[in-house]
């Protein structure tokens, strides 16, 4: 196990005998903001950085 944090079980049910495919879960916390850490997007906005890559190759001067 890792330090610090606690084991949990996490399960997906369906009702019925058919068969679900899934190409993809993912887990938030209750705080999440649009699927960030909201201690990170609060300490990237502190670090007031002038400089922004918007990951598309552009970059934006603030």
């Amino acid at each position: 196990m890792y330090a610090g944090f606690e084991p949990v079980d996490f399960f997906i049910a369906t009702c019925g005998a058919s068969d679900i495919l899934l190409d993809r879960v993912e887990l938030y916390p209750e705080e999440h903001i649009e699927g960030f850490d909201p201690e990170i997007v609060q300490l990237t906005k502190d670090w007031e950085v002038p400089l922004t890559s918007l990951g598309t190759g552009h970059i934006s001067y603030g």
